[in-house]
């Protein structure tokens, strides 16, 4: 926010770039890099991999479930428990296991706060 907000002088930066000697690219390439992976990941940017703490409706497992991007650039929740959800519940699958892309993310929730309520009653 206001004065903490880097995107003018990476605008700045971008645009010179064609200016810049190719070795300093070369070098400040993998630092930019890193250094994008690091903020997206302190700013929960990064998706692939990230593993829910909630209980599966369907397999009773805390954990186990993770948002991965599968083929074709689908963001997804994919459970990886021992897990057999009704086919109407399921968005698609994928490797065996069920999966939910974005768009059931709504649905899923609703499932996911009913199993909360009756395991804590």
């Amino acid at each position: 926010p206001g004065d903490l907000d880097a995107r003018p002088y990476i605008l700045y930066a971008a645009r010179r770039v064609p200016e810049l000697p190719d070795e300093w690219v070369e070098w400040a390439a993998p630092t930019a890099r890193r250094m994008v992976s690091r903020i997206a990941s302190a700013l929960c940017m990064v998706y692939d991999g990230q593993t829910l703490d909630v209980v599966c409706p369907w397999c009773s497992n805390t954990a186990v479930w993770r948002v991965q991007e599968l083929p074709g650039g689908i963001v997804a929740i994919v459970c990886h428990g021992v897990c057999e959800p009704p086919a109407r519940e399921v968005g698609t699958w994928w490797g065996g296991r069920p999966v939910w892309p974005l768009q059931d993310w709504e649905r899923l929730a609703k499932h996911v706060q009913a199993a909360e309520q009756r395991l804590a009653s």
